[in-house]
């Protein structure tokens, strides 16, 4: 009697073992086929990880390490990570000075010609500002700046480039060209439905300069009417500078909104 309870005992816990080891080696296969998965993933799509590195390393200025990695998405055949490692691949070579991103900008098309047109204007823009003797450089921004607002009219980079060809053009007193790119900009977000005081207050701002500065455009009462759209926002990093001119034009001028 007392050997048949205790074989059965060593059978019970045999069994209860071996349920024990089933349930860690389910477990540990479970573990091992996420794991596995999260592999083929990163296996799979490697492109778009030497694309993040590269924009990690343009961001802490490490451009042979971003070039590198631009490199191996570059290679990766897929087309839009292609297209995109143009894009930064020319954003590079602008912030170092280099004016030749022509070869590179032929190779896209759309959006992504009109955002190359944009990042390497701005990478010219960053290399002339610690290099303020490079003028030819400044001009090329320029030029890039405004063929991008030409030809791609309606797209958000243009819409970025609008605004900062305006403040480019007021500070050369240049009231002219600052208005045609103010307009742009302005048609622009109208034409989205978009045109809202909070949010566009830098170019009612800028509005309001244009129309108290130009000699020819000069009309002090809509600039201070501009103005007044700049203070409906308290929190505008503007409003101090539109309350005083509003207070200024008033006083000197008597202009009446």
């Amino acid at each position: 009697m007392k050997k048949n309870i205790f074989l059965f005992l060593v059978l019970f816990l045999f069994v209860l073992n071996l349920e024990k080891l089933s349930a860690v080696v389910k477990a540990t296969n479970e573990i091992t086929e996420t794991d596995d998965k999260d592999e083929n993933k990163k296996i799979n799509k490697p492109e778009q990880n030497y694309l993040d590195m590269a924009l990690n390393y343009i961001n802490e200025r490490n451009f042979i390490q971003a070039k590198r990695y631009l490199q191996m998405a570059e290679a990766s055949g897929d087309e839009q990570i292609f297209q995109d490692s143009q894009v930064w691949k020319m954003y590079l070579e602008a912030l170092e000075g280099s004016k030749n991103p022509e070869n590179a900008l032929n190779t896209l098309s759309g959006e992504m010609y009109a955002k190359g047109l944009y990042y390497v204007s701005d990478g010219w823009q960053n290399y002339y500002e610690k290099n303020p003797s490079a003028k030819d450089i400044y001009a090329l921004s320029l030029e890039f700046k405004e063929k991008l607002i030409v030809q791609y009219p309606d797209s958000d980079w243009a819409m970025l480039v609008s605004m900062q060809l305006v403040n480019v053009y007021i500070n050369q007193k240049d009231y002219d060209k600052a208005l045609y790119y103010l307009l742009k900009y302005m048609d622009n977000k109208k034409s989205r439905g978009d045109l809202n005081n909070a949010s566009d207050d830098k170019a009612w701002f800028y509005l309001g300069q244009i129309l108290e500065n130009s000699h020819e455009y000069r009309d002090l009462q809509k600039s201070v009417q501009a103005y007044n759209k700049v203070v409906e926002n308290p929190d505008s990093i503007f409003y101090s500078q539109a309350k005083s001119r509003i207070l200024s034009l008033e006083k000197f001028y008597r202009v009446i909104p």
